[in-house]
Protein backbone atom coordinates (compact mmCIF):
# COMPACT_ATOMS: atom_id res chain seq x y z
CA UNK A 1 0.00 0.00 0.00
CA UNK A 2 1.31 3.48 -0.79
CA UNK A 3 1.26 6.32 1.02
CA UNK A 4 -0.82 8.02 -1.14
CA UNK A 5 -3.35 4.97 -1.02
CA UNK A 6 -3.25 5.35 2.79
CA UNK A 7 -4.39 9.06 2.72
CA UNK A 8 -7.21 8.15 0.58
CA UNK A 9 -8.10 5.43 3.21
CA UNK A 10 -7.95 8.04 5.72
CA UNK A 11 -9.64 10.87 4.05
CA UNK A 12 -12.52 8.12 3.13
CA UNK A 13 -12.71 7.39 6.70
CA UNK A 14 -12.98 11.08 7.82
CA UNK A 15 -15.69 11.50 5.10
CA UNK A 16 -17.76 8.86 7.35
CA UNK A 17 -18.25 11.11 9.75
CA UNK A 18 -19.36 8.40 13.06
CA UNK A 19 -17.02 8.75 15.77
CA UNK A 20 -15.00 5.03 15.16
CA UNK A 21 -14.19 6.39 11.21
CA UNK A 22 -13.01 9.39 12.55
CA UNK A 23 -10.59 8.13 15.04
CA UNK A 24 -8.98 5.52 12.57
CA UNK A 25 -8.68 8.28 9.39
CA UNK A 26 -7.23 11.10 12.32
CA UNK A 27 -4.34 8.27 13.47
CA UNK A 28 -3.09 7.92 9.67
CA UNK A 29 -2.74 11.41 10.18
CA UNK A 30 -1.46 11.62 13.65
CA UNK A 31 1.75 9.98 12.08
CA UNK A 32 2.26 11.33 8.14
CA UNK A 33 0.58 14.48 8.47
CA UNK A 34 2.55 17.39 6.59
CA UNK A 35 2.34 20.33 5.10
CA UNK A 36 -0.68 23.00 4.98
CA UNK A 37 -3.87 20.78 3.35
CA UNK A 38 -2.95 18.08 5.96
CA UNK A 39 -2.65 21.07 8.56
CA UNK A 40 -6.25 22.02 7.69
CA UNK A 41 -7.73 18.61 7.44
CA UNK A 42 -6.52 17.74 11.19
CA UNK A 43 -7.61 21.87 11.94
CA UNK A 44 -11.49 20.18 10.32
CA UNK A 45 -10.79 17.48 12.53
CA UNK A 46 -10.11 19.59 15.98
CA UNK A 47 -13.77 20.59 15.58
CA UNK A 48 -15.02 17.13 15.40
CA UNK A 49 -18.46 16.89 17.82
CA UNK A 50 -16.79 13.86 19.40
CA UNK A 51 -13.94 14.32 21.90
CA UNK A 52 -11.72 11.25 20.84
CA UNK A 53 -11.21 12.32 17.39
CA UNK A 54 -10.75 16.06 19.12
CA UNK A 55 -8.49 14.79 21.21
CA UNK A 56 -5.82 12.69 18.70
CA UNK A 57 -6.28 16.27 16.29
CA UNK A 58 -5.14 18.15 19.29
CA UNK A 59 -2.15 15.89 19.74
CA UNK A 60 -1.10 15.59 15.87
CA UNK A 61 -1.47 19.69 15.54
CA UNK A 62 1.06 20.17 18.59
CA UNK A 63 3.27 16.60 17.41
CA UNK A 64 3.29 17.37 13.59
CA UNK A 65 3.16 20.92 13.65
CA UNK A 66 4.75 22.45 16.66
CA UNK A 67 4.12 26.14 17.63
CA UNK A 68 1.69 26.26 14.94
CA UNK A 69 -0.16 23.31 15.81
CA UNK A 70 -0.66 24.57 19.36
CA UNK A 71 -1.85 27.81 18.56
CA UNK A 72 -4.69 26.15 16.21
CA UNK A 73 -5.43 24.36 19.41
CA UNK A 74 -5.55 27.32 21.43
CA UNK A 75 -7.44 29.77 18.92
CA UNK A 76 -9.95 26.90 18.96
CA UNK A 77 -9.95 26.79 23.38
CA UNK A 78 -10.72 30.73 23.05
CA UNK A 79 -13.50 29.97 20.30
CA UNK A 80 -16.99 30.57 21.13
CA UNK A 81 -17.70 27.57 19.29
CA UNK A 82 -16.30 25.28 21.82
CA UNK A 83 -18.39 23.39 24.82
CA UNK A 84 -17.16 23.36 28.48
CA UNK A 85 -16.34 19.67 28.37
CA UNK A 86 -14.27 19.86 24.91
CA UNK A 87 -12.44 22.55 26.62
CA UNK A 88 -11.73 20.60 29.52
CA UNK A 89 -10.60 17.93 27.71
CA UNK A 90 -8.48 19.42 25.37
CA UNK A 91 -7.02 21.52 28.47
CA UNK A 92 -6.16 17.52 29.49
CA UNK A 93 -4.87 16.45 25.99
CA UNK A 94 -2.32 19.21 26.28
CA UNK A 95 -1.71 18.87 29.41
CA UNK A 96 -0.89 14.76 28.98
CA UNK A 97 1.64 15.98 25.99
CA UNK A 98 3.68 18.10 28.48
CA UNK A 99 3.52 15.44 31.34
CA UNK A 100 3.53 11.90 29.91
CA UNK A 101 4.83 12.44 26.22
CA UNK A 102 7.80 14.98 27.35
CA UNK A 103 6.40 17.32 24.69
CA UNK A 104 7.86 20.89 25.40
CA UNK A 105 4.63 22.26 25.50
CA UNK A 106 6.08 25.52 28.32
CA UNK A 107 8.84 26.51 26.11
CA UNK A 108 6.37 26.91 22.64
CA UNK A 109 4.60 28.79 24.93
CA UNK A 110 7.07 30.99 26.16
CA UNK A 111 8.40 31.29 22.53
CA UNK A 112 4.73 32.38 21.45
CA UNK A 113 4.17 34.76 24.47
CA UNK A 114 6.69 36.93 22.70
CA UNK A 115 6.21 36.61 19.35
CA UNK A 116 3.36 39.22 17.78
CA UNK A 117 1.96 36.79 15.74
CA UNK A 118 -0.03 35.10 18.47
CA UNK A 119 -0.94 38.51 20.02
CA UNK A 120 -4.11 37.31 19.34
CA UNK A 121 -3.84 34.33 21.91
CA UNK A 122 -1.52 36.29 24.10
CA UNK A 123 -3.93 36.46 27.18
CA UNK A 124 -4.40 32.36 26.92
CA UNK A 125 -1.18 31.98 26.48
CA UNK A 126 -0.32 33.66 29.50
CA UNK A 127 -2.94 31.76 31.43
CA UNK A 128 -1.93 28.57 30.45
CA UNK A 129 1.81 29.14 31.18
CA UNK A 130 0.35 30.17 34.64
CA UNK A 131 -1.97 26.99 35.58
CA UNK A 132 -0.38 25.11 37.53
CA UNK A 133 -0.13 21.82 35.52
CA UNK A 134 2.03 23.59 33.17
CA UNK A 135 4.41 24.60 36.18
CA UNK A 136 8.63 24.14 34.71
CA UNK A 137 8.98 21.49 37.08
CA UNK A 138 6.73 19.08 35.99
CA UNK A 139 7.86 18.30 32.43
CA UNK A 140 7.67 14.79 31.95
CA UNK A 141 7.06 13.58 35.25
CA UNK A 142 4.22 11.07 34.43
CA UNK A 143 6.54 9.96 31.60
CA UNK A 144 7.45 6.11 31.89
CA UNK A 145 10.90 5.23 33.04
Amino acid sequence: MTASDSRDEAMAALRQGDWASTSTGIRWFREHATGDLDFSVVSDTLRFHDLVPMGIAAETLVLRYGIPGLCEVITYLVSDGIECNAHEYLLGVIEDLYHQEDVPIRGMLVAMASDNRYASNRLAIVEMLDAPYLAADMQGILKEL
